[in-house]
């Protein structure tokens, strides 16, 4: 397909979509909206990729960012406290423990609560709680074992809220089985990247912000 229109006033009309939609939207979705405008997908594409670049610059305080299979625009990590008093949110941290919880859960998933403490060696029933109730773990069916016990999994508000388009894009843990009996040292350089990314659950668009790194507290 031959694009009928010049990058530049097309822009426009891929962000002013963006801005509209209350959750990350799919490439998919921004092509069918613009059909009729004589547009191809790699040129929606290329609209995109050079949003993303601008918001880059300094001057802007939001970003794009790719989550859950689509695009949407978000607060910058560094204007994440001033978002939180805007919205006058207490902000919540996940403690050590809980983000320990959630690591093992999303390299592991699908994953029963024994099979849980097993990793850490303690009771983890209150932080699945904790998860689930933040909407980031999820009950994920029943494990193929005697008893069929609840396995657990990540849900797509997990992928949104650390800033991520896929499980596979989580910072890399290159031992997981090292876990097993010393889950301290080993979660290290997964928690650091998870914190990283980590951002408060609600929308990120501008006018609903969600903080590049908010306080996750453990209950």
């Amino acid at each position: 397909m031959k694009d009928t229109m010049e990058l530049q006033t097309f822009i426009p009309v891929v962000e002013s979509m963006l801005f509209s939609s209350d959750k990350p939207v799919p490439l998919s979705r921004l092509v069918e909206a613009v059909s009729e405008m004589g547009v191809s997908e790699s040129f929606v594409q290329e609209a995109l990729a050079q949003i993303e670049v601008r918001y880059q610059d300094p001057a802007f305080g939001f970003e794009l960012r790719e989550a859950q299979g689509g695009f949407h625009f978000c607060t910058k990590a560094v204007h994440g406290e001033v978002a939180i008093k805007l919205l006058s949110r207490r902000p919540f941290r996940l403690g050590k423990s809980t983000l320990e919880t959630m690591a093992i859960i999303a390299y592991r998933q699908p994953i029963t609560r024994a099979e849980i403490d097993q990793v850490r060696g303690i009771d983890s029933s209150h932080l699945l709680r904790t998860l689930i109730e933040r909407g980031l773990v999820k009950m994920a069916g029943k494990a193929e074992v005697p008893g069929r016990p609840v396995q657990y999994a990540t849900t797509p508000k997990f992928l949104e809220v650390v800033g991520l388009p896929a499980l596979s894009d989580l910072p890399p843990l290159s031992e997981l089985d090292q876990l097993e009996g010393d889950t301290a040292d080993h979660t290290q350089s997964l928690e650091e990247g998870l914190e990283r990314f980590m951002a408060d659950t609600d929308r990120a668009q501008p006018g609903h912000p969600r903080p590049g790194k908010n306080g996750i507290g453990e209950n």
